[in-house]
């Protein structure tokens, strides 16, 4: 822990105890370190709650509290602070409202509240008073309502982030008047609806764009005077392409002048039409996503000229034709996702010439003729449900519930013939990013990066009778146990499988994917990852989950019940 006889050093005015292993609670007398200009004490594990005698210390100008185990409210006392311009608190798990008394911080530059547990709506004052703020960071709480029309006063702002909350409403018509120095806009993971502002396109300094899992309508914005912007992520909304407002058709062609993006993705909208043949100018572009959606017609020939193409997602929508031989000329590609489509035409030989190419999904189209011979035995391929011919080679079943709740999924190669339904799936391990890295969920540290379907299989004793956990009207659900042959660890997990044969279960499957998808509390079980495959010419689909060691809530509000046999067995 942190020596109370520091407070003894009355000179001090800069506090650095950053990146160690402190523990425990606060115990230094803030009243003797009044000269104390900046405190740094982030990514340490210090718990207990936020001194209010921080507020004696007049002088200080930065606050670095962040990556720690703090618990409690704000103290309100901070907002008198009247020379400070820095406070993190982020990754906490700091709770209740912003303090009104923020609103005298007029000195503030940069915010960061991320990943806690605050709520409430966020205060309209904010963006009247705090008008130096450069950096307002809300992301990862629970803050719900609209977002306060004053935020968007703050013309010094540069950086705002208010992804995964709870946030509604749409976005205001004319929001790029007051923020000419923004460059970055991440409002992901909300409920915010309506159209998407073209007038966002005047907001010229703006660099990334992240308005992704949201309730967004209507049409692809016109954001073609963003030159400087680099990502775009409009993924996983309602956009579609049917509006009065787009008259260029599916796509802006003036997304085909962004010449500094590297990174565009509309994938799960309803956009439809043709793709626009624009991406000839996207010379850095190394990652487009554009599948699940209705798009129709060819794939563009000049996605061939984006050469730092890494990542191609076109899954799952109506394209038809060939694929365009410039595509398999692109040096740099790792990931083509192709699959489920209406494409009619035969692999090229030059697929074989991509040496960085891992992984090749275009099942599911009317492919035919023979497989190149060049395909390398190291290529991740599948091209399953086709009517291609030719020698075994390395496939693999795509996990189709990944992408319904969002999850990863990983790909396992093995030998197998073309001609017969695969018997793979695979797991992976839950990660979420995080000031970009990926950190595992604690739980399943134990387990290695991928995890087969046999091994599932062998967690579960075959899913046996003794591994069995409760059983629902097209649901099992089993306890697995993982070991580690290279330390012995062992990790235990619950695995939900669908008894397909039921008539409405693929249904109720889908519908649960798009509950789980839309709905998070602390409360409920995590879903790590999702299995897809065909085992002995038998659909499976399954859900991999957090074990809860505790058995399952029914249990403990009805333990009379439970124990008489009357009661279901849920998880």
């Amino acid at each position: 822990m942190i020596h109370p006889r520091l407070s003894n050093l009355t000179s001090l005015q800069l506090l650095d105890l950053s990146n160690n292993s402190f523990y425990g609670q606060l115990h230094l007398d803030f009243s003797h370190l009044s000269l104390l200009r900046n405190i740094n004490l982030a990514r340490n594990s210090i718990n207990g709650t936020i001194p209010v005698g921080l507020s004696r210390c007049y002088h200080l100008e930065e606050i670095y509290f962040d990556h720690n185990k703090l618990m409690g409210n704000l103290p309100s006392e901070l907002g008198y602070l009247s020379r400070l311009r820095i406070l993190d608190v982020a990754a906490n798990n700091l709770t209740g409202v912003i303090p009104p008394t923020f609103e005298n911080l007029t000195s503030l530059t940069v915010l960061r509240l991320a990943r806690n547990n605050f709520f409430a709506k966020i205060s309209n004052e904010l963006g009247h008073h705090l008008h130096n703020l450069q950096t307002l960071q809300l992301s990862e709480n629970w803050f719900d309502g609209k977002i306060p029309y004053s935020i968007y006063n703050i013309s010094s702002l540069i950086y705002l982030s208010l992804t995964q909350n709870m946030l509604v409403g749409d976005l205001p018509t004319d929001m790029d008047l007051a923020l000419p120095n923004l460059a970055e806009l991440h409002l992901a993971e909300n409920q915010l609806e309506g159209p998407i502002p073209s007038s966002l396109s005047n907001a010229s300094q703006i660099q990334f764009l992240d308005f992704s899992s949201n309730q967004f309508q209507e049409s692809v914005p016109l954001l073609g005077n963003l030159k400087n912007l680099r990502i775009l992520h409009l993924g996983l909304n309602n956009l579609s392409s049917t509006t009065k407002l787009n008259l260029q058709g599916t796509m802006p062609n003036s997304l085909g002048e962004l010449q500094q993006l590297q990174r565009l993705l509309v994938d799960n909208n309803m956009l439809s039409g043709e793709i626009p043949d624009i991406f000839s100018n996207l010379k850095r572009l190394f990652q487009l996503t554009m599948g699940y959606n209705q798009f129709s017609g060819r794939i563009p020939k000049s996605i061939g000229e984006c050469q730092k193409l890494k990542t191609l997602g076109l899954m799952q929508n109506r394209l038809s034709g060939s694929i365009p031989n410039e595509v398999f000329r692109l040096p740099e590609m790792i990931e083509m996702y192709l699959a489920r489509n209406e494409l009619s035409c035969s692999l090229p030989a030059i697929v074989g010439n991509l040496e960085l190419l891992e992984v090749l999904d275009a099942s599911n189209n009317k492919l035919s003729g023979n497989i190149p011979a060049t395909i390398g035995s190291k290529l991740i391929l599948n091209i399953s449900f086709n009517d291609l011919e030719g020698n075994k080679i390395s496939s693999v079943v795509v996990t189709e519930a990944a992408g319904k709740l969002r999850i990863p999924t990983c790909l396992t190669k093995s030998k197998s013939n073309w001609r017969s339904p695969l018997s793979l799936g695979c797991c992976s391990p839950k990660t979420r990013k995080r000031g970009g890295t990926n950190s595992m969920t604690p739980l399943f540290k134990a387990l290695p990066p991928k995890i087969s379907y046999s091994a599932i299989q062998l967690a579960t004793n075959d899913f046996s009778a003794e591994n069995l956990i409760g059983k629902g009207g097209f649901v099992s659900v089993y306890e697995g146990v993982l070991r580690n042959g290279k330390n012995g660890v062992t990790t235990t997990f619950a695995v939900k499988v669908i008894d397909l044969e039921k008539g409405e279960a693929s249904e109720n499957f889908n519908a649960e994917c798009e509950v789980l998808r839309n709905i998070r509390h602390r409360n409920l079980v995590k879903v790590i990852t999702s299995c897809s495959s065909i085992d002995r010419r038998v659909e499976v689909k399954a859900l991999v989950m957090e074990f809860m060691s505790n058995s399952n809530l029914e249990k403990w509000l009805y333990p009379e019940d439970t124990d008489s046999g009357l009661a279901l067995n849920l998880i």
